[in-house]
């Protein structure tokens, strides 16, 4: 039985976060990513979720860039 940790997640909203800038959270064990609003491409985002470990469910959250 795995031990049941709290809900976590790295909420990047509307920031100037980059592709090079989520390379800091490879590995990194959260739930969620919120990512709405910036320039983060999908080829970084599908290279951040290969690097969640396997026994973790991580969803992405993102929107386009909108009125910035």
């Amino acid at each position: 039985m795995r031990k049941v940790q709290p809900y976590s997640g790295v909420y990047l909203r509307n920031t100037n976060i980059t592709d090079q800038g989520l390379k800091q959270l490879h590995g990194l064990a959260v739930d969620e990513i919120d990512v709405t609003g910036t320039d983060v491409s999908d080829s970084a985002i599908a290279e951040l979720l290969a690097t969640i470990p396997a026994d973790v469910e991580c969803h992405i959250i993102r929107d386009p860039k909108i009125g910035m």
